[in-house]
């Protein structure tokens, strides 16, 4: 009797874990992605002018509200194009994709003199990031990917990583029956064979998604790994003996030419600076130097 309620329990359990797994796959479709957006980003802001809250109740909605729903697609798209990869590049791209499409439209409003409402485009800003931020959360959990690997150099750290799943193609003929999998390979390692090579060049040229093992790996576990230390040309690590002197001449010559070059400009910025501000018009600053 307590196995069987213990199994009923569990069960209950399990369905609605599938129950959250289904509703965050339909919410991480690219229509409800927009949705979303569209709702967030455009049509609260609107609502909330309307109430007064974003400043004066004003008849003029339609700069306002077109430059925020343009705003809206160039970032998205913006989103979708540099986010080939999973893990921490996600996160990274979201802010500056939306920066990059609400600035452009600013830009826009500025060289037009167009009107639009400042707090409203604030606002949808906002709204429309947080949004993309819980979109990429859910994507995370509801979509776990899946990449078939080519076993040389870094690529094998995959089988470690617990974000992804992945399955070890040990030949082309492998390779050539999953022809839906993105492929992995670490393509600076050297220790691929040449039909390998010839492959992966013939599917990337066909479409078909392939990877560079080390850019993956950094992209999930969020990390640029230092992979080698340069020597210079006395075979040691330290600054070249030659180099150090020789960029310090070439610096302080420049300087002095721009200096004589330049001073009929400066000393006007200069007489501006002091005719329009008190204080004096050039900023010193105490700086850590080379080996503090």
């Amino acid at each position: 009797m307590i196995t069987h309620n213990l199994t009923m329990f569990a069960g209950g359990e399990a369905d609605d874990a599938n129950w959250k797994l289904r509703w965050l796959r339909r919410l991480v479709r690219m229509r409800y992605q927009l949705l979303g957006g569209m709702l967030f980003g455009v049509v609260v802001p609107v609502l909330l002018r309307a109430q007064g809250v974003l400043g004066p109740k004003l008849l003029d909605y339609q700069n306002s509200t077109l430059g925020t729903f343009a705003a809206l697609i160039l970032g998205f798209v913006v989103l979708r194009k540099t986010t080939s990869l999973p893990g921490s590049a996600a996160f990274m791209n979201v802010l500056p994709a939306f920066i990059l499409s609400f600035g452009t439209v600013m830009v826009i409003f500025f060289g037009f003199r167009l009107e639009y409402s400042r707090y409203q485009f604030l606002v949808s800003f906002i709204l429309t990031v947080m949004w993309f931020y819980v979109i990429m959360v859910a994507l995370l959990r509801a979509r776990r990917p899946s990449f078939g690997i080519i076993p040389a150099g870094s690529a094998d750290r995959l089988r470690d990583n617990s974000q992804v799943d992945v399955i070890v193609l040990k030949s082309v003929a492998e390779a050539e029956k999953m022809d839906n999998l993105p492929l992995v390979a670490d393509l600076g390692c050297g220790e691929l064979s040449g039909e390998w090579e010839r492959y992966l060049a013939e599917q990337a040229v066909r479409g078909r998604s392939v990877y560079n093992a080390r850019h993956l790996v950094e992209s999930l576990e969020g990390k640029v790994e230092l992979e080698h230390l340069s020597e210079n040309s006395l075979g040691q690590l330290a600054l070249d003996q030659i180099y150090r002197p020789a960029k310090q001449y070439v610096d302080t010559v420049t300087a002095f030419i721009a200096l004589i070059l330049l001073s009929p400009l400066l000393f006007t910025i200069g007489l501006a600076i002091r005719l329009d501000s008190p204080g004096p018009a050039l900023f010193k600053q105490t700086r850590v130097g080379f080996r503090g």
